[in-house]
């Protein structure tokens, strides 16, 4: 009962964390700690008082991937992380609250089948963001060569792992069912969280599928955060192209000319993580 209560009611915290004022500016983005030797990241998407994002452990692991959910007030931080299985289920959770002292991010809380409270010190990336565009720009090339027609959309085509062509830059798209509804992550380099973005407000219209890849800290010299790529896609087989538009400027009125980037999947995520320590 004490537990449940606490979920469902407001964050209070003690006297000792009061003088302690928390807004979006300080909690938006990327943080990261080490669990069993495990770095682990925790991505903060911040609108009002909402507070969503992602987390993981060994960020390349589609496995680890699971989805923050809860709100941020004038003296901290409470959220619930949850854990799905590839069929959008729920493996565990793990309740948590918190607030910054010295800048640092102090959590604690329980999880799921864990008879140890849970403690999390997360800190800041004292790295930069990597990865991007290379020098010069990304290499234009040829017009997007559609070889079958669009696919009708379902939750269960798109779910899954889908990836960019091979290099340094590759990024990793996860797609994750929760529930009833698609949620996911972007990343590459997948260790670093200035490279890592949360994707939500999926949406499949027929053979249409569009989402938004969420931006809270890194930017580029035309952006300043936070902001969203908004993308429009379509599948045909192993394929997705996938079109851009940074939310900051006015989509085109003719989509059809717009740059496509290709990924190719969905490889399957087979077998799920449960409750992180």
């Amino acid at each position: 009962m004490k537990r449940r209560m606490w979920a469902l009611t407001a964050l209070v915290l003690g006297s000792a964390h009061s003088a302690f004022a928390l807004d979006a500016a300080q909690l938006r983005g990327g943080w990261v700690t080490e669990i069993n030797g495990v770095r682990h990241i925790y991505q903060f998407k911040i609108r009002g008082e909402k507070l969503t994002g992602v987390t993981c452990g060994d960020c390349y692991d589609a496995r680890t991937l699971a989805f923050i959910d809860g709100a941020i007030g004038q003296d901290g931080v409470s959220f619930v992380v949850t854990h799905v299985d590839a069929a959008g289920e729920t493996t565990g959770r793990e309740r948590l609250r918190g607030t910054l002292e010295n800048g640092e991010l102090l959590l604690s809380g329980t999880a799921s089948g864990e008879a140890r409270p849970v403690q999390l010190k997360l800190q800041r990336d004292p790295r930069t963001p990597n990865g991007g565009p290379p020098p010069g720009g990304f290499k234009i090339n040829p017009p997007y060569r559609q070889w079958a027609p669009w696919e009708q959309l379902t939750a269960v085509k798109v779910a899954g792992v889908w990836l960019s062509p091979a290099g340094p830059n590759k990024q990793y798209f996860f797609i994750k069912r929760v529930g009833g509804k698609l949620l996911g992550m972007v990343c590459g380099p997948c260790d670093n969280p200035y490279n890592l973005f949360p994707l939500d407000n999926f949406v499949i219209r027929g053979d249409t599928l569009t989402f938004d890849i969420v931006h809270e800290q890194n930017f580029g010299p035309r952006a300043r955060p936070p902001f969203l790529n908004r993308t429009t896609d379509h599948i045909t087989h192993n394929e997705m192209q996938m079109k851009v538009v940074p939310s900051f400027q006015q989509a085109p009125a003719d989509m059809s000319k717009m740059f496509a980037f290709v990924l190719e999947g969905p490889l399957t995520i087979s077998s799920e993580a449960t409750d992180s320590q």
